[in-house]
């Protein structure tokens, strides 16, 4: 039997760069194209419905193991950490903006202010400007209404995302030592 070639070019041309990660997902926002994800259609074994930060600990952990294959090209590792950064971003932000939505949320008059994390600019609630703009609230009540909502798994899935950018962090260092 003859020994196959060391390696085989599958494709005439060199594989395509990949894609610019904001302009593509701006892209797929600005077209109406996101939306709620189903895990049964993203990974074997889930179910319809399955919580959402089941489907984020398989997809970083995918994600995460990649770091240690040290023949990634810098692109594609630098572009999956800072993808990871921004859906952190992301998901802190809706968290606030989610509760102030929907009810019970939305009885109350939202106050932000500007923050950054990884170099990125989100809108936090600022609770004592929220407090002045809703004189005779009960401040209780609001926030035993936010940990509820808080707690539906936003935070969870803020959790998932920082620690598989903390295990992105020791293979980067692990690979640099």
């Amino acid at each position: 039997m003859k020994d196959p070639p060391a390696t085989i070019d599958v494709f005439p041309k060199p594989y395509p760069a990949i894609p610019p990660l904001q302009d593509t997902a701006l892209s797929v926002v600005d077209q109406g194209l996101a939306g709620p994800i189903d895990p049964s259609h993203v990974y074997t074994g889930a179910e319809k419905n399955d919580p959402y930060d089941k489907l984020l600990k398989k997809v970083a952990g995918f994600i995460g193991n990649l770091y240690s294959n040290e023949s990634l090209p810098k692109e594609l590792t630098n572009g999956g950490k800072e993808a990871i950064e921004r859906t952190v971003v992301a998901r802190k932000e809706a968290q606030v903006m989610s509760f102030f939505s929907k009810p019970p949320g939305s009885a109350y008059t939202p106050k932000y202010t500007k923050e950054t994390l990884y170099g990125i600019e989100y809108s936090q609630l600022d609770l004592d400007a929220t407090r002045t703009a809703n004189p005779g609230v009960d401040m209780e009540t609001m926030q035993a209404q936010w940990n509820a909502h808080r707690d539906v798994g936003h935070e969870e899935n803020i959790r998932v995302l920082r620690g598989v950018l903390k295990r992105i962090e020791e293979s980067q260092k692990w690979m640099c030592s």
